[in-house]
């Protein structure tokens, strides 16, 4: 039995996601990880600073720069799957408040994966942000920024077909989106952005409406959407924008949405076959600044369990995150 916001693929196209995904494997990109148990005090990795190896020029010289020193701290902690900080030190009580929300998911036998990286400054909190997870619909939202970003949608239906896309998830308005532009916009915007998501176009992002991501990889997609809305220019008025922030299913939105503006996209799916997710990912707007989150899980209807989840992490955020 198939339900959520993905639908309309058949057998075929299934057994070829499958094969893309193992050729993937083979090429280096995507490796699939089973969560492991989540211990009552998850050991926590700091990392001060970025790899030394990494050098501001990976990211283009159009890009804000806290934009790029965000993306390098998400850089810096990549080569780890535990619970992670960079730029500031995690206190014991905020990790035990991150890993009882785990644990709470644990108990019902789901797993969640997550990274928060704050644009204001520069530091990032993740949860085995290397982790690859069927991204659903959630994919939908970066793909309509970068088309935006590209300015293809010219179209005097495109405005409707993308309010329908991120709104309800319309899969057949997004699937027309995808047929009249492909997912060469997002391929080229991510070119720069150490995605582990292969970007040939035929593997991976080049030939698949949906795909396996990280929450490292989700974030950096929304983290360009970022910079492209509000980091050198505030496009908040643009009609492409106000979807977003009336997206269905956002347990980011349920969660923070009376004290913050959110823009995100969702994704959700319970497939017995195949698949089961319950993904948010987005931007989060507050009076203490802005930052980007992205949370995925296969808690497929377990809104509230992710929701809290989400304001731990919105408290960290505010306790460790913002000091000096």
């Amino acid at each position: 039995m198939k339900t959520g916001d993905y639908g309309k693929l058949t057998k075929i196209e299934y057994a070829v996601m499958a094969v893309l995904l193992l050729i993937g494997m083979l090429h280096g990109g995507i490796v699939l990880r089973r969560a492991a148990h989540v211990p009552s005090m998850p050991e926590v990795h700091k990392h001060a600073a970025p790899a030394p190896a990494l050098q501001y020029t990976l990211y283009g010289a159009d890009l804000a720069q806290k934009t790029r020193t965000v993306l390098q701290a998400m850089d810096s902690i990549e080569s780890s799957q535990e619970l992670s900080a960079a730029g500031f030190q995690l206190s014991e009580d905020s990790a035990r408040a991150i890993a009882s929300r785990l644990d709470a998911l644990r108990e019902r036998g789901y797993s969640a994966t997550f990274l928060l990286a704050d644009w204001q400054t520069g530091r990032v909190l993740a949860y085995k942000p290397l982790s690859p997870r069927y991204s659903a619909s959630a994919i939908k939202g970066p793909v309509v920024l970068a088309d935006a970003a590209h300015e293809l949608l010219n179209a005097p239906d495109d405005a409707d077909l993308a309010a329908q896309t991120i709104t309800i998830s319309d899969n057949d308005a997004y699937a027309e989106l995808v047929q009249r532009y492909g997912l060469a916009a997002l391929a080229d915007w991510t070119t720069n952005t150490r995605t582990s998501v292969n970007m040939d176009a035929e593997v991976g992002i080049g030939t698949a409406k949906y795909m396996w991501l990280s929450a490292a990889d989700l974030t950096k997609m929304w983290l360009l959407g970022y910079d492209f809305l509000f980091g050198s220019a505030d496009r908040s008025g643009e009609w492409f924008v106000q979807p977003f922030g009336s997206s269905s299913n956002s347990f980011i939105r349920d969660a923070l949405g009376s004290d913050a503006t959110v823009y995100s996209k969702a994704g959700w799916i319970h497939d017995d076959e195949y698949f089961t997710a319950q993904n948010d990912a987005g931007i989060v707007r507050t009076s203490s600044g802005d930052f980007v989150l992205t949370v995925l899980s296969d808690a497929y209807g377990e809104n509230e369990l992710l929701a809290g989840l989400v304001r731990t992490l919105a408290e960290v955020r505010a306790a460790d995150m913002l000091g000096a």
